[in-house]
This record gives structure tokens, C-alpha cells and sequence, in this order.
């Protein structure tokens, strides 16, 4: 007989993508082992059918709201503030605000009890369960529901939430779980399922990447044990995915996205315990990871082909943090050459070019979370970003260019932030009203992230589980499990006070962009027109009637064009000798002070979008 194995992925994953650890751990077990039965089950799909599909998502995509819901299962003693609490978060989500947390949470039990899951469940020899944001109280829920229906299964769980010392604390506190799994999945899901398979009940004799309890019951850690290649690895398998999607009648319309990766880790998080300051400080996205690999370009082009034949789906979502840059033009050629319409999101670096941008966007890629976070160089050093404001605001403006959805952050709030920082964002953003305005977004203390490592140089103290999970889990386990979201003290007031004007900038960016967008919806706010020997440039506002517009002729136009990448002053002499440095500057700050030129120090950086749709067929 076979060895039965049911991955789980449990709410609150986005409803409209499948999960790619579930994916990737069934087409690994299926490559390196005969005699196995995999069944992958997106317990999230039945809840997003239960609730409908834009409630869910709106309950996903806030962590606290998310883990609320299960959480009222779990904690009785904890229900009226799980109610509170609930309510407060949800005041300011239009689908949610009159949502009562315990008429969700009994339905969705109600809805767990009666499932056809559990006669899958019985039959699994080995029952895993991928735990990651927002994924914690609900996994807790089904773990135990699983232990009291059958005591006896084997439970391992995985993902980023229970990487190193998460999963340690997990497997001390939570005796329904028999296994953590380290970091990446694939060789230590594959050796404890070998194990397993030749009548092991334990891991007496250790599985690299494997936390497990020896026969006294003492928790044995394991550093993760990973892939040395990427090439070897299969195609990840989403068949059970849309074949549960096919028995959910009020999911019929939904088109889901597909994940793909070209990488794992990051080539720019070289932080390590001894020198914490090679990384963005904020981030703890590499939990998982050591080091940085990737796959080549050729290998990702063809997994994206075969994943849209199979599927019929043109949506594909790259789960990297940190694409490789020297295969990505590469890539994007590749993508381009299957002639299919395809809709790609990806996360990327500001340092991409305007070039790389544009392969990105022939090939389909029509939405970008670009790591811009801060919009003052001093500040973007201080979170360890290796980028500039003139930087940022180049991307932003190429991304405006080339039609492609920017959606990326403005971290606000981390330790130590001063108000000159405060002061250069401020001014900043006066030039940046033209382009789509960057989500606010409030730093939290990651575990295991660069500022976690730092947290006594930069007079972070008392560091503790985040308040939060107060209302998810017990007392007792708030206590002893070490978990993802931190609190601390040092400056949060002041950072909270500092942040304010930055705050009301861009909330009144967004109204402008939007107000002045529904009344242009077609053409960019800050553009121009080139004309071989002279460029229009124009701008429109929905608060004036007609657009501004500024001539350039001559040299003027060339200079202006020149600096549609950013230029420091002396390039900017060297390539126009015959104009003197005096005048050539007092123009260059004519223009910045029109706002249709940044400035930043001696580099400059022309704002206004090209309009010529002309350079997509070159």
C-alpha cells in the first residue's frame, strides 16, 4: 500500500492563489518516491467559498482581524476582548464593518465539523501543515481538531512562521505537534516520510532541518538542511488546487494566480547575527533561507509555459524576495517569446532599470511591490536599504511610464527615525503627487530580522511576543512561544508623534492622485511630447480647468531628455560644454523648482513622463 501524506494549507491565505509550499512539497515527494499518495488540501478555498470571496479577502489581508476569527474558537476565556477588538479593527473596512467576529467563527466551525476532509485525514499516515502569516490560530485549530479526532496521527508542521527558534518553542509548548520542520521543506518532509514509511515512530536518529522530540520527550533542534540547486527541482504540483476550486460552485468565476519562483533568500540580506547591518533592518522574510540560489532563466520560462498550458490561467505571482539580477533580462525575453497575454506581479529592488522594466512589461508584468520604503537617503540608510530618494522617485516615475501598477510601501515609525529624516521625506513628496501615491505602512519588530539582532545598540528593551497575540493564543502559550511579531520600548511615541505631517501628505497624495486620475484617467499627470528639436511638457489637476505647459527648444529639450535617468551635475557639463556651468545650473533649478525636475544634492532627475506609446513596438 501506498504511504498516505495530506498537506494542509489552512485560512488565511489569498483565496485566489494556490499555496507553492503545498505545491512544491507534493511535486518533490512525487519526484523522489514511488510508493506515495500525496493529497494536497487549501482548507482556505472551502472557508472562501463559506464566506464569499471578497469577504475573505478582506479578513486576509489584515494579520490581527485574520487571526481573530479562529482565535475565538480556541480561547473562550478570551472572547469578549477577541470581540472588541475585532470590531475596532475592522471600523475602517467598508465589507467588514458590520461583521460580528463570533457569527464567522461558528460558522466556520460549523462548516470544519461537517467536512469530507477528516475521512481524508483518517486514511494519512502523515498529516503536515504549512503555518505562515496570518495562518497561526486557524493551523492551532485544525492541529487539535486532528489529535482529538485521531490521536494517534503523526502531525508535522512547516513554513515560516515555525522556522528556527519559533518552531522549537512550538514543538515545548504544543504537544498535538510531532514535528517542525526547519526551514525549507523538501528534504526534511522527504527523509522524515522514508523514515516514517520503514516503521519509525520517532526520529530517534535525527533528520537534518528536522525539530523533533526524543524517546524521554526532550525537543532535539536541527539547523535547516537545504537544496544546493534549484534546477533539480520539479515543477510544483497545483492539480488538487483547481480541482478543489472545480467542486466550489460560488467560486466559478475566480481565475486564480499561480506562484512561481526563481529564487530563494535574498542576495542583498547578508545580515548575520555577528554583523546584522548587511540588510534591510526591518525585514525577516529570509527566516527560512540560508543564502541566496536561484534558477536559471530558461528553467522558470519554461515552468511558467507548462503551469499556464496545464491551467489555463495567464496570472502568475513570483514568490521571490529578491529576483536574480543578472538572469532577470534574460527571463523577461523568455516570458515574451511564449506570445501569451500573461498578468505577472513581482517584488524587485529600486535599482532596476528602465530597460529591465520594459522587458518586464512586454513580457506581462503589470503590478510591482518595489522595495522603496523611504523617501530621505539618510533614512533609507539608517533601514539599510543601499538606495536614494532620487533613486526611488526614478522607478516610480518609469514605472508611471510604462503602465506598470506600483504598490509599494512608505515604512514609517522605525527606532531612532529623526525629524530631519521627517523634514527630507516631506519635501520629497511634493515632487511625487504626479505618480501613484505608496501605501503607508507602520514598522513592526520582525524576529530574527537585522533590528532584532541590534535591538540593544539601537536601545530597543524589553523585547516580548506582540501584545496582539494576547487575543490569539493562551496565556500560557503567549508566554512561552516565540513568535514572528515583536514588542518593544524606546521611541514609539515620538515616532508615532514625528510621523504625523508625513501621514496627512500622503493621505491627501492619494485624494489628489485619485480625484485628478478619475477626471484623466487616460493620460498621465506630468508628461511630455517630444518633437525632435523642442518637447511640450504638461500637467493637469482635477482643481484646474486647463493643463500647464512648459516649452522646451534647442538644447533646453536635449538636457531635459538627458536627464531621463538620473544625471549628477558634472555628467550633466561634460555632455553640454557649450553651455556655461552658471546657466546651465540656474536652468536645471528653474526646473526643479517647477517641480518637473528633482533634485538631489548634485544629481538631478527629469520628472515628466514620456507619452509616446511608440517605445513599446521598438
Amino acid at each position: 500500500m501506498p504511504y498516505n501524506v495530506a498537506l494542509i494549507s489552512m485560512p488565511w491565505s489569498l483565496a485566489n492563489r494556490a499555496s507553492i509550499q503545498l505545491g512544491a512539497l507534493k511535486s518533490f515527494l512525487n519526484q523522489n518516491l514511488t510508493d506515495i499518495r500525496v493529497v494536497n488540501i487549501h482548507i482556505f478555498l472551502d472557508v472562501a467559498h463559506n464566506l464569499g470571496i471578497s469577504r475573505y479577502n478582506a479578513i486576509a489581508e489584515n494579520t490581527w482581524i485574520a487571526e481573530a476569527v479562529y482565535a475565538y474558537i480556541l480561547n473562550s476565556e478570551l472572547r469578549a476582548e477577541i470581540v472588541s477588538s475585532f470590531k475596532k479593527a475592522c471600523r475602517s473596512i467598508p465589507i467588514l464593518r458590520d461583521q460580528c467576529v463570533e457569527d464567522i467563527a461558528l460558522r466556520l466551525k460549523s462548516l470544519h465539523e461537517k467536512s469530507s476532509i477528516w475521512k481524508v485525514i483518517e486514511k494519512a499516515d502523515l498529516v503536515g501543515v504549512s503555518i505562515c502569516l496570518a495562518q497561526l490560530a486557524s493551523s492551532l485549530y485544525f492541529i487539535r481538531e486532528t489529535k482529538k479526532r485521531f490521536p494517534k496521527k503523526k502531525v508535522a508542521v512547516g513554513g515560516s512562521a515555525v522556522a528556527g527558534k519559533l518552531g522549537q518553542s512550538m514543538l515545548e509548548n504544543v504537544p498535538e505537534v510531532d514535528f517542525v520542520i526547519n526551514g525549507e521543506g523538501e528534504l526534511p518532509l522527504l527523509n522524515l516520510v522514508k523514515l516514517l514509511k520503514n516503521g519509525a515512530t520517532d526520529s530517534e536518529n535525527g533528520v537534518p532541518g528536522l525539530i523533533y522530540r526524543d524517546t524521554t520527550g526532550k525537543v532535539i533542534f536541527s539547523e535547516c538542511n537545504q537544496i544546493e540547486c534549484l534546477e533539480t527541482l520539479p515543477v510544483p504540483d497545483y492539480d488538487d488546487y483547481f480541482l478543489q476550486l472545480s467542486r466550489l460552485p460560488n467560486l466559478n468565476n475566480l481565475i486564480p494566480g499561480l506562484p512561481v519562483e526563481a529564487s530563494r533568500g535574498c542576495w542583498w540580506h547578508r545580515a548575520t547575527p555577528e554583523a546584522p547591518e548587511k540588510a534591510c533592518q526591518f525585514c525577516n522574510l529570509n527566516l527560512q533561507w540560508k543564502d541566496y540560489r536561484y534558477k536559471t532563466a530558461e528553467k522558470v520560462a519554461n515552468e511558467i509555459e507548462h503551469l499556464a498550458s496545464r491551467h489555463a490561467t495567464t496570472r502568475f505571482f513570483f514568490v521571490d524576495n529578491n529576483l536574480p539580477l543578472w538572469e532577470t533580462d534574460k527571463l523577461f525575453r523568455h516570458i515574451e517569446k511564449h506570445r501569451r497575454s500573461y498578468q505577472i506581479f513581482l517584488e524587485t529592488r529600486a535599482s532596476v532599470t528602465k530597460k529591465t522594466l520594459l522587458l518586464m512589461r512586454r513580457a506581462g508584468v503589470e503590478d510591482v511591490q518595489i522595495g522603496i520604503e523611504g523617501l530621505s537617503t539618510s533614512y533609507l540608510n539608517r533601514i539599510g536599504k543601499g538606495t536614494t530618494t532620487i533613486q526611488n522617485i526614478e522607478i516610480m516615475k518609469n514605472c508611471e511610464e510604462l503602465g506598470i501598477n506600483n504598490i509599494s510601501n512608505l515604512l514609517i515609525g522605525f527606532p531612532g527615525a529623526t525629524e530631519a529624516e521627517i523634514e527630507e521625506t516631506l519635501e520629497a513628496l511634493e515632487y511625487v503627487f504626479i505618480y501613484k501615491p505608496l501605501r503607508i505602512v507602520k514598522f513592526w519588530l520582525g524576529y530574527n530580522s537585522p533590528v532584532y539582532y541590534r535591538a540593544k545598540d539601537l536601545g530597543l528593551k524589553n523585547i516580548r511576543n506582540h501584545p496582539n497575540y494576547r487575543y490569539v493564543i493562551s496565556e500560557d502559550l503567549y508566554s512561552n512561544l516565540e513568535l514572528m511579531q515583536k514588542d518593544y520600548r524606546f521611541d514609539k511615541k515620538k515616532q508615532e508623534k514625528i510621523w504625523r505631517p508625513v501621514v496627512k501628505k500622503v493621505k491627501e497624495w492619494k485624494e489628489f492622485y485619485r480625484k485628478t486620475k478619475e477626471r484623466y484617467p487616460h493620460i498621465p499627470i506630468l508628461k511630455y511630447r517630444d518633437a525632435k528639436n523642442f518637447l511640450i511638457i504638461s500637467r493637469v489637476s482635477y482643481d484646474s480647468p486647463e493643463s500647464e505647459c512648459f516649452r522646451l527648444r534647442g538644447a533646453s529639450r536635449d538636457i531635459y531628455k538627458f536627464c531621463d535617468k538620473t544625471r549628477s551635475f558634472g555628467s550633466i557639463c561634460r555632455k553640454f560644454p557649450s553651455f556655461p556651468e552658471k546657466d546651465l545650473l540656474n536652468f536645471l533649478n528653474t526646473l526643479v523648482d517647477k517641480k518637473v525636475m528633482f533634485r538631489e544634492g548634485n544629481r538631478y532627475l527629469s520628472l515628466a513622463v514620456n507619452i509616446d506609446v511608440r517605445r513599446f513596438c521598438s
